[in-house]
């Protein structure tokens, strides 16, 4: 377990009160708090082309999570309008999944920030 994993799972321990055993969403979860560091980072000062490509492709597989029968490969093959559907529905999911989980949100927005400033700040 990385360092980011294991932030994750002490923020669903406090956030939810469950063991990290219990949390069958730890890989989307670490990815998510991944998303939120990237835009911590972003908030903090221009991302470099390598941070930039890196964090909207973690940003992709973030909403894809909610679109299961769609992989990355299968979405770079479509067209772009069903692109830009599944990207709006996926967006769409992710925003709800915020809202409805906002304590597991706050600890991996605060988490993602002490991860962020020593890199950006």
């Amino acid at each position: 377990m990385d360092i980011q994993q294991c932030a994750v799972a002490c923020a669903l321990t406090v956030a939810t009160g469950m063991a990290q055993a219990q949390e069958p969403d730890q890989a989307f979860l670490t990815t998510v708090m991944q998303h939120y560091e990237c835009n911590e980072m972003a908030r903090l000062a221009i991302l470099s082309p390598d941070d930039s490509t890196r964090c909207a492709a973690n940003f992709l597989r973030v909403k894809l999570h909610f679109i299961p029968e769609i992989d990355q490969q299968a979405y770079a093959r479509l067209p772009p309008s069903e692109r830009t559907r599944i990207n709006r529905h996926a967006y769409a999911a992710f925003a709800e999944w915020q809202a409805t989980h906002t304590r597991t949100v706050r600890r991996l927005r605060e988490m993602a920030g002490l991860f962020a400033c020593p890199r950006m700040c």
